[in-house]
């Protein structure tokens, strides 16, 4: 779908909720049970091919579904926001709707437009990965309890278990298509000059934040993620991590993340410190094990 198709399908779903506003129905209750609705789907799968009247659908979904009426609306101009905020997440990430309104609640939206609507649309999207995380981290601590054992022992293998861990908590489609490269001593993958993911043990840490064809392949990506996997009971603080970051010289990692008894310590720029329990099931072994095996069916990037 072209810039135009998107712009459409803006405009066409504006006018829905604008008919749903004038109608004086409870924008919440609408917009949460509209943009799940299979009348959505349709729209969103079909606008740049099939017309849809906007009146004709929203009288036939207000038929179907039971919405409640209110008149504590927020102005009008911050529900334009609200869907457009929402469309720029499904192109950005093409989560389904149903995740992205958990990720990003539409009161979330309303108690934070002041700040939101300032904001790019990649960043309001990142930081509601960070807050959904956050909020998910007492069911995640329970189950990661139960997390399979995974050995740190293989370098290409622990490419597949950053990303696997990455894409639990931010997930984007420049991850999942990214590619396997070995060049000279270094293995690491990356995606179009977008995403470029690197591992390490604590102790080569140092080596890491200061090599120069590291720091070359930085500065031609725009996403840059180091994720580093403790040996054997090694702990990293969160003032060791942070004077870490702090640290770097010259083109920078992004992120660092930090693997350690189920839990990821996590630091970038503009969001700082952060803790986040992640669960490995069976599944997510499998995931691993699928990319590792695969690593060399795809084209080696030469840098």
């Amino acid at each position: 779908m072209d810039d135009k198709d998107k712009l459409h399908q803006y405009n066409l779903i504006k006018e829905i909720v604008s008919l749903a506003y004038q109608d004086e129905y409870d924008m919440e209750d609408f917009i949460t049970s509209f943009f799940v609705s299979q009348t959505f789907k349709q729209i969103i799968d079909y606008s740049d091919i099939t017309y849809f009247n906007p009146r004709l659908v929203y009288l036939r979904f207000v038929k179907e579904v039971d919405i409640k009426k209110g008149n504590q609306n927020p102005d009008i101009l911050v529900l334009y926001y609200v869907v457009n905020i929402y469309l720029k997440f499904y192109y950005r990430t093409s989560t389904s709707f149903s995740a992205i309104m958990s990720q990003l609640p539409y009161k979330d939206i309303i108690d934070f437009y002041e700040l939101y609507h300032t904001l790019s649309e990649e960043r309001v999207i990142f930081m509601s990965k960070i807050r959904y995380n956050l909020k998910m981290n007492a069911i995640r601590k329970k189950r990661s309890k139960k997390n399979i054992e995974l050995s740190f022992n293989d370098r290409d293998y622990n490419l597949y278990i950053a990303k696997q861990l990455y894409v639990k908590l931010f997930s984007y489609p420049e991850i999942y298509s990214s590619k396997y490269v070995y060049n000279n001593k270094h293995r690491y993958l990356i995606n179009d000059n977008s995403f470029f993911l690197y591992t390490c043990y604590l102790d080569e840490i140092h080596s890491v934040l200061n090599d120069e064809e590291l720091g070359h392949i930085k500065y031609m990506n725009t996403n840059n993620v180091l994720f580093i996997f403790p040996k054997n009971d090694e702990v990293l603080t969160k003032d060791e991590l942070q004077s870490l970051f702090m640290a770097q010289k010259g083109v920078a990692f992004d992120k660092i993340l930090v693997y350690q008894y189920g839990k990821i310590l996590f630091i970038n720029w503009s969001d700082g410190y952060k803790e986040f329990y992640v669960d490995i099931n069976l599944l997510d072994e499998r995931r691993i094990k699928s990319g590792y095996l695969l690593r060399y069916s795809s084209t080696l990037l030469k840098m």
